[in-house]
């Protein structure tokens, strides 16, 4: 069985670690929302986070190029 999900939102908060053997992580928050209508009729919209970590080459890319508030997916 596979499971697979694409995100699609702005980063809330970036962090870089290390890991044991020197490889650079990185830590993302991405931030998705949700808008529908409520029982009234008027718009809500809801924010939901995701966090996500990321390895090696494409740790040390995100941290070199994405900011906070890029849309990333």
């Amino acid at each position: 069985m596979f499971n697979e999900a694409t995100i699609i939102g702005r980063i809330g908060k970036k962090d870089v670690k290390q890991t044991k053997n020197g490889t650079q992580m990185c830590t993302l928050s991405v931030a998705t929302v949700k808008t529908y209508k409520d029982s009234q009729g008027l718009n809500q919209k809801q924010t939901t986070w995701h966090f996500v970590n990321c390895f090696s080459k494409l740790g040390e890319n995100i941290i070199k190029h994405c900011d906070v508030g890029d849309l990333v997916s």
